[in-house]
């Protein structure tokens, strides 16, 4: 059986295994309620649909992911009890518990780092959250969405034009743009 090496890898799956059930809950319950806003933003909203777009693919590809992971994590709990029970009739032995054998199942490093994203996705949600409900207050005084979201805009500033690995994707066309440009610039020197 494989064990596990370290007692950072022993932290890791503990995590997983105890953190996982509300990671999944909340990515369920933002998910929805995501989704359930897709109405209000392509018809008053439309400059957020990219953004939007880009925050129902990442949650759907992690709804996959997690709901893999949570079927995975109860068939080997599953099994795990049925072996405990047969030993514990069988050979009198008990108190095994299930963290020795997860690992075989999963690698720790995949499962943390699911649960990192989705972290890290609903950190996002609940900003675009933020913003529609404020766009929504906003309407409710009798403000068009043009003016909701000049206005949001002031206080939360401009939506995020998108992403990729975090990095701003403004940022990284600056530096596509810098680094084909310095070597023309530094050759003419």
């Amino acid at each position: 059986m494989a064990q596990i090496a370290t007692q950072q890898e022993a932290q890791s799956w503990y995590s997983v295994v105890t953190d996982f059930p509300n990671y999944w809950v909340n990515l369920q319950k933002n998910f929805q309620g995501l989704l359930a806003q897709s109405n209000y933003i392509v018809t008053k909203h439309p400059e957020l649909r990219s953004q939007y777009d880009q925050m129902v693919r990442e949650g759907s590809e992690l709804y996959n992911r997690m709901n893999t992971l949570n079927e995975t994590i109860n068939s080997i709990k599953s099994n795990w009890n049925a072996f405990t029970g047969w030993l514990k009739s069988t050979v009198g032995m008990s108190g095994l518990g299930i963290l020795p054998i997860i690992p075989v199942a999963i690698g720790a490093a995949a499962a943390g780092s699911t649960l990192y994203l989705v972290g890290q996705w609903l950190t996002k949600a609940a900003e675009m959250a933020k913003r529609i409900d404020l766009y929504k207050s906003e309407e409710a005084k009798g403000l068009s969405p043009q003016q909701a979201a000049a206005n949001v805009d002031m206080v939360l500033g401009k939506p995020s034009s998108g992403s990729f690995f975090g990095i701003p994707i403004k940022m990284i066309m600056i530096g596509a743009a810098a680094l084909l440009l310095i070597p023309l610039i530094m050759g003419r020197k």
